[in-house]
Order: structure tokens, then C-alpha cells, then sequence
């Protein structure tokens, strides 16, 4: 799963395209630590998300893709290469790619998407994955990102991406320890709204709670 060469090379071929076609600026890359465990929860506007963070950070990171990544003719193969984590959205057991998830967060960095501050969905399950794997693998903080404008440059209806620009805002250290002993999912879910969701929804400039 690691290929760190291969993800290495695919990086510093797409790093510099990536970065003129579509990112006006990057800023707070020093909050992401240079060795270690560490989880990057970041709102979800566009595929191209993902993308973006894979060049403009350094180390290698990973995510889930669901089925319909993976059959993209130009972005299946860059998820292959990458080895980021197949995840099939319509199977009730996700236990497998939680597993390699947390197989990742041993040493590496681990990216969680969460979706857009003004949709999300209070019955939505995937927002309070960062707290939870952050739990279960006693990490002691985790990144939230602020992702602006790739919903311009692609939107779930595009084919192609657009030819417009976005910006990256990489949020200080949440620290979650204080919570070890006490990992129940209503608190995972109340911690991602009272903690997290307000964090990321700062550094995109949004509201939270989102008006209803």
C-alpha cells in the first residue's frame, strides 16, 4: 500500500501543474507535522480535493475513494498508484478499510473528508471518523484543512475540471486527548460539531452550525 516512490514521482509531476493551473496560495503548511501519526480532516467540495492536498503536502498522505474514484479513467490510476484506500460506499461492512486506515495512522498521515459545512447532514456519519481513529490510535492532535474554491474548478456534475483557482488554509493542532477513556460515538459526534466542524468552517470563511 506504502509505494512511496511511485507516489514520489506521480507528486513531482503533477505537484507543479496542479499548483499553476488551479492554487492561488497555500498557508499554514507548518502546522502539519514532518514525522509521525497525524490525521488531516478536511471539508469535501469537489474530487479534486484530495488532489490538491496531495501536492502541496509533503509527505505522502492517504484516503478512503469510494468505487466511482477508482473508475474515473484519469483519476483511477493515480488513486491505484498511491495506494489510497478502496471503500465500497454501498457495502454495510467497512470494517476492511478502516483496518488499513488505522494501519496507515502507525506512522503515516491519513486525511479525512468531510463535507461541506453548509450541507452537512446532522445524521451524517462520516464527519466524526477523525475523532474516532484519532482515539483508537491514541494520536494526541489532528489538522483541520479549509479547501476554497475547488467546487468552482470542479463540481460533481463537471466532466473537466475548469480553469479557475482555490485556496488552501491548513488550520493549528486540535489537541483531543483529554478525551482518551471516553470514546462512545455521541461524543465523537458532539466533539466534531463543537470542536471540529467550527475549526474547518473558520478557515473557509462559512457559518457553523450552517443555517437551516
Amino acid at each position: 500500500m506504502n509505494n512511496s516512490w511511485l507516489y514520489r514521482l506521480i507528486r513531482g509531476f503533477l505537484s507543479p501543474l496542479v499548483r499553476t493551473l488551479w492554487i492561488r496560495d497555500i498557508s499554514g503548511l507548518e502546522n502539519i507535522p514532518l514525522s509521525g501519526s497525524a490525521i488531516l480532516a478536511s471539508n469535501h467540495d469537489s474530487n479534486l480535493d484530495s488532489l490538491m492536498l496531495m501536492t502541496v503536502v509533503k509527505r505522502q498522505i492517504f484516503f478512503l475513494a469510494g468505487e466511482k474514484l477508482f473508475k474515473k479513467w484519469w483519476l483511477g490510476p493515480i488513486l491505484k498508484a498511491t495506494g489510497q484506500i478502496f471503500v465500497d460506499r454501498n457495502s454495510p461492512d467497512k470494517s476492511e478499510p478502516i483496518k488499513l486506515a488505522q494501519e496507515v495512522l502507525k506512522s503515516g498521515i491519513y486525511l479525512v473528508s468531510i463535507l461541506k459545512a453548509h450541507v452537512l447532514r446532522m445524521d451524517d456519519c462520516s464527519s466524526p471518523k477523525a475523532v474516532l481513529l484519532g482515539w483508537r490510535c491514541r494520536l494526541e492532535r489532528q489538522s483541520p484543512i479549509g479547501t476554497i474554491g475547488t467546487f468552482e474548478i470542479l463540481s460533481k456534475h463537471d466532466k473537466f475540471p475548469k480553469f479557475s483557482k482555490c485556496s488552501i488554509k491548513i488550520g493549528k493542532p486540535i489537541h483531543l486527548d483529554a478525551y482518551y477513556g471516553d470514546e462512545d460515538p455521541a461524543l465523537a459526534r458532539r466533539i466534531t460539531d463543537e470542536i471540529l466542524m467550527p475549526a474547518i468552517a473558520e478557515l473557509t470563511g462559512e457559518e457553523w452550525p450552517p443555517n437551516k
